[in-house]
């Protein structure tokens, strides 16, 4: 029974990632057509991107500074279960911060690239691997939900090949996004922070229901 249960719980976080994709192109079009003729930004007129840094072998250590990866971003969402701590010295430009969008650039699935995360409230430290991208913008909720579409894929498809491996800086930088005015925007925010709620909620019932 108590399966079964948790079974119906999952289902119910599915259907809310749906109807969050559903009321973004309900709200904003499909951004490959862009049926609502919003102005076309490239990201890097309205984001800051910074790429990941390198680390040898001998500074990973089972403590300090913690390194997000590709494996921390499950389903699009941040996920801290398989952690890597580095003992180096980090520059402070390379620490991400909350709202900041993580992405997968570099992987050997394919399936794996382009693939994002939230970042939430951190209570540590943390910076990102060299195969990652942090995708800094004051329009972080849309831009989150929009490299989750299909329009992005298909930009970055047009102008790699066929399988995509790689989203290289200047290909990210050059993608261009319908920017819907910020009215609209943040009535989709206030829509994805309610439907967070219930998500929060029926979590924290499949937690109690695995303890």
């Amino acid at each position: 029974i108590i399966s079964t249960i948790l079974d119906k719980m999952n289902k119910e976080l599915e259907l809310l990632d749906e109807l969050v994709k559903a009321r973004f192109v309900e709200m904003f079009g499909d951004p490959l057509f862009n049926p609502k003729s919003f102005p076309i930004r490239r990201i890097d007129e309205v984001a800051y991107l910074n790429k990941g840094i390198t680390y040898s072998p001998e500074d990973v250590s089972n403590e300090g500074l913690i390194v997000l990866r590709s494996s921390n971003i499950k389903g699009n969402k941040f996920d801290l279960e398989d952690l890597v701590f580095i003992k180096k010295e980090v520059k402070l430009g390379k620490m991400v911060h909350e709202n900041d969008i993580l992405m997968c650039n570099r992987n050997g699935s394919a399936r794996l690239v382009g693939k994002v995360a939230m970042i939430p409230k951190l209570n540590a430290n943390m910076t990102f691997g060299t195969f990652m991208t942090i995708i800094r913008s004051e329009l972080y909720i849309y831009l989150f939900n929009y490299f989750q579409t299909e329009a992005f894929r298909q930009q970055i498809r047009f102008q790699t090949s066929v399988s995509i491996n790689q989203i290289s800086l200047p290909l990210l930088a050059s993608v261009k996004v319908p920017i819907p005015p910020i009215e609209l925007q943040n009535q989709f925010a206030n829509f994805v922070k309610e439907v967070d709620k219930s998500r929060f909620i029926i979590k924290s019932m499949i937690k109690e229901g695995l303890l």
